[in-house]
């Protein structure tokens, strides 16, 4: 049995009561011209969407609409004026400073100039850390609306990481800000907590919670590594070890050096208890449950260090 199917099958014993999709049927609009309507929503909401031009390469473009980029990330073959390929480096801190990301788009949707995107870089922020995003989209893959889009969204991703991107709106604050602490606190978060290093995750949660910062950020963070922590607790019960599926499981620098010891500390059992808390702490965020979210991450931080 590999991760995968571990992880799948200790949250099938779990669920108790199984619940059928509902029949969904509604009318939408439908839009006589998608390019069009795509660039102008596009516009709309803070972004720019440009056709590729008659004989126009895409280092063509990046030229043209980025004439001051200086550090360009990209791993696609067809794109040659990248200066660096993002999945050569060993931490996302080494991604700051980066102008201009290009990466691919596989849709987009016509009623809010999303763009469905599936993770093709070994490093999750690379999508937000950067200066511009620079999405390639087939001008044909388009469709209306949401509900077009999630008809096309795949069960199985390629990746362990998608979703949609827009222009600026809160969830493209959101993902500013999650760019923003993950170059700084919330890896140094995760390797803290996998280190047992309790007094040092308490002052960077003090540090967090008093610069402003919400707890979605760092909620985000903790719920990913635990997904981590059952797979390589998985990996390891098979006779794996950390160096055979670090990069699989992207754990690098510091997390590297304590995940193993981390991994050990719980039950796969409490692994999946401590999921669940995540999920009742983001209740907690989103005002559906009674709690302060601060008080209750910082619980689950303390255990997750723990030690003893």
């Amino acid at each position: 049995m590999n991760s995968k199917e571990f992880i799948i099958n200790s949250l099938r014993e779990n669920i108790k009561e199984h619940f059928p999709r509902p029949e969904v049927n509604i009318s939408h609009i439908v839009y006589p011209d998608k390019l069009k309507q795509f660039i102008e929503i596009s516009a709309g909401v803070g972004g720019r969407a440009e056709v590729l031009g008659e004989g126009e390469s895409i280092d063509d473009a990046v030229r043209r609409l980025f004439p001051d980029a200086g550090r360009i990330a990209c791993n696609l073959p067809e794109v040659s004026c990248a200066t660096y390929n993002p999945d050569d480096i060993d931490t996302p801190a080494e991604l700051n400073g980066t102008d201009l990301v290009i990466c691919r788009g596989i849709f987009g949707v016509c009623e809010n100039a999303a763009v469905y995107f599936e993770q093709e870089y070994l490093q999750r922020s690379i999508y937000f850390i950067s200066e511009s995003l620079l999405i390639l989209l087939p001008k044909d893959q388009l469709v209306d609306t949401m509900h077009d889009a999630y008809r096309r969204v795949p069960n199985e991703p390629q990746g362990e990481f998608r979703g949609f991107i827009s222009g600026p709106s809160k969830t493209a604050d959101i993902e500013q800000a999650i760019a923003q602490v993950a170059r700084f606190d919330v890896f140094q978060l995760s390797s803290a907590w996998m280190a047992g290093d309790m007094a040092r995750v308490a002052r960077l949660l003090d540090g967090l919670q008093a610069e402003g910062d919400e707890p979605v950020l760092m909620l985000w963070s903790v719920a990913e590594d635990i997904r981590t922590m059952i797979r390589l607790a998985a990996a390891l019960r098979q006779g794996k070890t950390v160096a055979q599926v670090r990069n699989e499981l992207r754990l690098w620098g510091d997390k590297a050096q304590y995940a193993a010891q981390a991994a050990y500390r719980f039950s796969a059992g409490q692994w999946l208890e401590l999921l669940q808390e995540c999920a009742k702490i983001d209740r907690q965020i989103k005002g559906a449950e009674d709690g302060n979210a601060w008080d209750s991450l910082r619980h689950l931080l303390m255990r997750l260090s723990r030690t003893d």
